[in-house]
């Protein structure tokens, strides 16, 4: 089964049954796939921050950077790319927790529960091993080790 996800902004509506409505309606008509759809209107919310000023601003505080892209239609029907931290960690293959996500356990959780490590043995996890991580950056050369095995933490130091 395939997963999915659509992001929207509504702020007219931001409560998680209007989500789950979706969702169904969604896998009603493509139930080949497993849907998620979440309003990033209410994300702050969840979150405990203040609101955002637009999608790139929720979106760049996804647990995961290679996970933050998006493709729409703006109001000209144009294609329109969204992906705050660029795309050098999708196309290489490699999660790591987005600077602006501050707990790491959840994130590793995350990563675990959804086996993405064991259904894409190529994917290189990054984790930060120093302090709160707040400071690490994608772009800079603190981020210190590959865990190959979450489970069996079998981590490698590399210099990058």
């Amino acid at each position: 089964m395939h997963r999915c996800g659509i992001r929207e902004e509504d702020p007219s509506d931001i409560s998680e049954e209007t989500e789950k409505k979706h969702e169904y309606q969604l896998s009603s008509q493509y139930n080949g796939y497993r849907w998620s759809v979440k309003n990033q209107a209410r994300m702050h919310l969840r979150n405990g921050d203040p609101p955002y000023g637009n999608i790139s601003e929720a979106m760049k505080r996804w647990p995961e950077t290679a996970t933050a892209v998006a493709v729409t239609l703006d109001h000209n029907e144009q294609v329109r790319v969204i992906a705050p931290h660029g795309f050098d960690d999708l196309l290489g293959l490699a999660v790591r927790r987005s600077p602006f996500f501050a707990d790491q356990p959840y994130f590793l959780t995350r990563v675990e529960s959804k086996r993405w490590l064991q259904t894409w043995p190529k994917l290189k996890l990054f984790v930060c091993l120093i302090g709160g991580c707040r400071s690490c950056s994608p772009f800079a050369n603190r981020w210190s080790a590959i865990v190959k095995s979450y489970r069996a933490y079998n981590i490698r130091t590399a210099a990058f």
